[in-house]
């Protein structure tokens, strides 16, 4: 089971970076809008921007992600890694309210603390979303500072 303290960082409406590889080993960085952990406490529902044609490619029958959780007033992070399945588009009224969710509290963080106005920070919202669930391998703190790469470990350890 993952521990409270990183669902509810994922809860929270963090910035969230994805990172996936191509065939040819090339890396590429997206962004998530919203993530939830599923039942089995193994398994995480991620929600990215469907129109994001190299995060789909890479992930085309499956293949490695990385995800980083990051609240944005605190710097408190973690990473997720694992395997996702394909990502396929999404239109669920969950799945849409969750990015909904997401985006608000994110998008209010951000504001907050950097002083982005929030009709600007509506540019990043995705017109699409695509959903792929991740077998998590790996949980690690990515929190700046001497803990920071740790492995805290793994879901299937709990």
């Amino acid at each position: 089971m993952f521990d409270p303290e990183i669902v509810t960082l994922f809860d929270s409406g963090c910035s969230m970076s994805v990172a996936t590889v191509g065939p040819d080993g090339a890396p590429h960085a997206s962004r998530g809008w919203g993530l939830t952990v599923l039942p089995d406490g193994e398994h995480v529902r991620l929600l990215l921007d469907a129109n994001d044609s190299v995060a789909m490619a890479n992930l085309a029958g499956g293949g490695a992600v990385a995800v980083t959780g990051v609240c944005v007033p605190t710097l408190k992070a973690v990473q997720l890694k694992g395997e996702a399945d394909e990502p396929a588009v999404t239109s669920e009224s969950s799945d849409l309210a969750r990015a909904t969710r997401h985006c608000e509290k994110f998008f209010a963080d951000v504001s907050k603390i950097e002083g982005t106005p929030i009709v600007l920070l509506e540019r990043l919202r995705p017109v699409d979303l695509a959903a792929c669930t991740v077998a998590v391998c790996e949980v690690y703190n990515q929190t700046p500072g001497p803990g920071a790469g740790s492995l805290l470990g793994s879901p299937r350890e709990r």
